[in-house]
């Protein structure tokens, strides 16, 4: 029960059924499965090669992406990640053949240089893939501990040793001067660029984020408003978690610039050829932004570079929290409803500091 759902043990193992909150659920998921815990179909041949395996997964990944229930970019990241281990043992190896040495070798040549927390993911997918085949072709991998998580400890030094993730107003104002200063050249579109970068300063949007804006959801009015000019109000397509965003003047304009050379029905923002911002293995809005980034810090070895979107999502977080709010006890709500993330938990993950003075006043 520590996690949460109905546990019944076979032959030593565990299996789950449903959350505690739903015992009907669980019943009716256990009434199906367990006649294939207890009589298990025999194991496919050992001849299920990689190739067989992972092409399936992938088959079914391209489903779930057309009904909705993955994005693409997850899907890229599932045949990025399989790809990498097919061609580490030769998409016609048989899966059931590799053994644990073999791959604790592979992931560790694969992925071992990547940051623990990139790491954890991919091992996250590979384990996802596996689960799959096995419960969908029946053919089983021998994994031992090469798949073990990566350790939270070793996640949390990682986050540490980068150190504050923030970015300050000069390199705000540095970016902003920038995009309005220069001449909109070849790709720079700089509309769009000054559209993006005024998202993520008002409301700490990633390029995801912004990419999936729809107009239905943007409302902008004549003049401003309590010192507003329009509202998002569209759940995060991430996670479908609530989001209410009021845009400041600067942004409503700026979206507006875009909007009145480009409209578009499906999407908020796009590209002046009318495609998205992101798609497929795509993402403009980081090509444009790495360009402005290059504007405004010519020196490649500029540690100014380092600021991506993903910082001003932490920054903001970490700003909101220093805001005063009426009635105090609504400024949780009101920081997690713009920023789209579901729980307290989630949100505090990106906050980068404490004041002192809230420690000192605690002891």
């Amino acid at each position: 029960r520590g996690t949460g759902r109905w546990r019944k043990r076979h032959k030593g193992r565990d299996y789950y059924f449903g959350t505690l909150d739903n015992p009907r659920a669980a019943i009716d998921e256990y009434v199906k499965r367990w006649p294939a815990i207890i009589n298990p179909r025999p194991a496919a041949p050992a001849t299920t090669t990689l190739f067989d395996a992972f092409g399936a997964y992938l088959g079914e990944c391209d489903r779930r992406v057309e009904r909705g229930d993955m994005s693409h970019s997850r899907r890229q990241r599932y045949l990025g990640t399989l790809r990498a281990i097919a061609d580490y043992f030769g998409s016609e190896r048989p899966l059931g053949e590799i053994s644990t040495v073999e791959w604790a070798e592979a992931v560790h040549d694969c992925f071992g240089k990547r940051a623990p927390t990139n790491r954890n993911v991919t091992i996250q997918e590979i384990r996802t893939a596996l689960a799959w085949i096995e419960r969908n072709l029946g053919a089983a991998a021998t994994t031992g501990d090469a798949l073990r998580p990566v350790p939270r400890r070793l996640m949390r030094r990682h986050e540490r040793l980068k150190g504050p993730q923030l970015v300050t107003p000069a390199q705000v104002r540095r970016l902003l001067k920038v995009c309005r200063s220069t001449e909109d050249l070849g790709n720079a579109d700089n509309a769009l660029t000054e559209a993006c970068l005024l998202l993520a300063i008002n409301a700490g949007m990633r390029q995801a984020d912004i990419a999936q804006l729809t107009p239905h959801y943007y409302r902008v009015f004549r003049a401003p408003r309590d010192g507003i000019r329009g509202w998002i109000n569209e759940p995060r397509a991430k996670t479908e978690s609530p989001r209410r965003v009021p845009l400041w003047p600067e942004t409503a304009d700026a979206i507006e610039r875009v909007r009145a050379e480009r409209p578009d029905p499906g999407r908020l923002l796009t590209s002046r050829d009318g495609s998205p911002l992101i798609y497929e293995n795509t993402d403009l809005i980081a090509k444009r932004f790495a360009r402005l980034r290059a504007r405004a810090w010519p020196n490649p070895d500029s540690p100014h570079r380092a600021v991506t979107l993903d910082r001003f999502r932490r920054t903001w977080v970490t700003v909101a929290k220093k805001a005063r709010v009426d009635p105090p006890d609504m400024a949780p709500t009101a920081r997690r409803l713009i920023a789209g993330h579901a729980t307290e938990d989630v949100h505090e993950a990106y906050n980068q500091e404490v004041p002192d003075r809230a420690m000192i006043q605690i002891v």
